[in-house]
């Protein structure tokens, strides 16, 4: 039989990030968490980055090497697993003043970010 779908909040552990808006979300399965890229407070734009462990929910503040995006709040992610490699794009946004087409690549096994050569005609900054 078909089970019914119902929208529940559990209860969590850990420190869950602070309030925002315009953040981005995705479930990486090799890490089974839920990584919350967030957006902005409705004061400042932030980049910090957030894990959700979907077994025991449990939120954890992920510590990240190399040199992470800047501040952005409605830009759009997404992840790419491939050959064992599991990689969250960060795409474009809004820094407050400019709309921005960069690209970042975090790689969730190491929680590094990098920043990729990007070849041929870039879109147009969005957010």
């Amino acid at each position: 039989g078909l089970e019914r779908l119902r929208w529940f909040q559990p209860p969590t552990l850990g420190t869950p990030p602070g309030p925002c808006n315009m953040h981005s979300a995705d479930f990486i399965p090799s890490r089974g968490e839920v990584y919350v890229f967030r957006g902005g407070n409705g004061r400042e734009y932030l980049n910090d980055l957030h894990a959700l462990d979907v077994e025991t929910y449990t939120w954890r503040a992920v510590q990240t090497h190399g040199i992470a995006p800047q501040q952005r709040a409605n830009h759009s992610s997404a992840l790419l697993e491939s050959s064992g490699a599991s990689e969250l794009f960060v795409f474009g946004g809004w820094n407050g003043s400019e709309r921005l087409n960069d690209i970042h690549v975090l790689d969730t096994a190491t929680s590094t970010w990098s920043t990729p050569r990007v070849m041929g005609v870039k879109p147009h900054p969005r957010a």
